[in-house]
């Protein structure tokens, strides 16, 4: 099962990976990361490279884990 989660305006994030279960399973991940949003008609602002042709991964560890990106915009 897939994790979601939003990036507030001053960049933190918390994972959820059911609506009452907060995070990610442990193991490696792929991370897709957007701007864009079907809510708001927001049209995407990064590279493919971070969403749909995503080359970003995470391993995630039991228990509590940060895991940043450093990203640059088109």
């Amino acid at each position: 099962r897939t994790s979601l989660g939003t990036t507030d305006a001053a960049g933190r994030y918390r994972l959820a990976y059911l609506r009452d279960i907060a995070g990610a399973n442990p193991g490696r991940h792929v991370v897709r990361i957007t701007t864009a949003s079907e809510d708001t008609g927001r049209r995407e602002l990064l590279p493919a490279v971070y969403h749909r042709r995503s080359a970003l991964e995470a391993v995630v560890a039991p228990g509590d884990n940060t895991i940043d990106f450093a990203l640059t915009g088109k």
